[in-house]
């Protein structure tokens, strides 16, 4: 089918160049504006057996540009991918490294004056191991009415154990207590308070 086709387009080529030899020689008589139609046939005819000729050189096979789109999505899904897991584990390790630094501070409460030379025990013991004491805060009947170490996230647990055990060591013996509700605060990680009782 295409060879007859082709075939067709060929003597319809070959036909309308004769005519147009023999109009531009002067052996054929046709209208001007006739003679402009030929012509505008010509060049299209030239156009389409150019096409024609040259079409089988130029075979689009569209599946290689396909698979590589793919092959650069799933690239670019993978990259995405892993800078998201990066972007995690520099979040977590700055924030691992951030409570790695900053040192416990521990604020101390007392009852009554009676109770400072236990609190003063408790902060010599704390510095000693490293931690930091703003001071000894005299609160009075704002007091709880049993000794409490409080802590206020549930990320400085462990820290509180460690306060628990340096303060064991100085002879206080006191089990941390969390305080929940304080979670979204602005309180620096690490922030702990000793309250002693009422006497």
């Amino acid at each position: 089918m295409q060879l007859i086709i082709g075939y067709t387009c060929v003597g319809v080529f070959v036909c309308t160049s004769i005519i147009a030899v023999l109009y531009l020689a002067g052996f054929m008589r046709i209208d001007p504006a006739h003679g402009t139609k030929l012509f505008n046939v010509l060049v299209v005819e030239i156009a389409v057996i150019g096409v024609g000729a040259f079409g089988g050189l130029i075979k689009l096979n569209p599946q290689p540009v396909a698979t590589e789109l793919a092959a650069g999505k799933q690239a670019e899904k993978e990259l995405n991918t892993a800078n998201e897991t990066l972007t995690a584990l520099d979040t977590k390790d700055t924030a691992a490294n951030t409570t790695a630094t900053i040192k416990p501070r521990v604020y101390i409460h007392i009852a009554s004056e009676n109770q400072r030379d236990a609190a003063t025990q408790a902060k010599n013991a704390l510095q000693e191991a490293g931690d930091l004491v703003p001071g000894i805060q005299n609160v009075g009947t704002k007091a709880p009415g049993k000794l409490e170490l409080r802590y206020f996230s549930a990320r400085d647990a462990e820290g509180a154990k460690q306060v628990a055990s340096t303060l064991k060591g100085a002879g206080i013996s006191v089990d941390p207590k969390f305080v929940s509700g304080f979670s979204d605060s602005s309180i620096r990680p690490l922030h702990f308070e000793l309250w002693f009782a009422k006497t």
